[in-house]
């Protein structure tokens, strides 16, 4: 039967998992849930290696914890997060996004290897003072 302890019915346990995301508002990470039936995160996560269907309700109880993170960014909410702390694990709770965030961060790597990879020249500008602070110059100074 793969991880956890004998016994454990997985996709019992994947659709309790569906439904506890979808009626708990402040279900907003995976071990609010595993918790709650005795076994932890990680253990869920093999599962969803070795079991294509209990996968699949996974990853709709993942969608639905989306959700819920999403409505704790509302100021009536009961459990309020912070727009930073959504932001920054939004892609994975979002598996659109998440590959978004793979392919950014690809093209962002790619970016990095050309520019290490071409050649720079220094080139020094000697600009007076009146507009390296930021000063308004008149137009007739400056086109003289």
């Amino acid at each position: 039967m793969g991880a956890g302890r004998p016994g454990y019915d997985r996709i019992s346990i994947g659709h309790a998992f569906v439904k506890y995301a979808e009626e708990n508002s402040t279900c907003v990470t995976v071990p609010h849930f595993a918790k709650t039936v005795g076994v932890s995160s990680d253990t869920m996560l093999t599962w969803c290696q070795e079991d294509p269907q209990f996968r699949r309700l996974y990853r709709i109880a993942k969608e639905l914890i989306g959700v819920n993170r999403l409505k704790c960014t509302q100021p009536d909410a009961e459990l309020i997060l912070s727009d930073s702390t959504y932001r920054g694990t939004l892609h994975h709770y979002d598996y659109d996004i998440k590959n978004d965030v793979r392919d950014d961060k690809a093209y962002e790597s790619s970016l990095r290897k050309d520019e290490a990879s071409t050649p720079h020249t220094n080139i020094n500008l000697t600009v007076p003072h009146d507009l390296a602070i930021g000063s308004n110059i008149p137009t007739a100074k400056v086109s003289d």
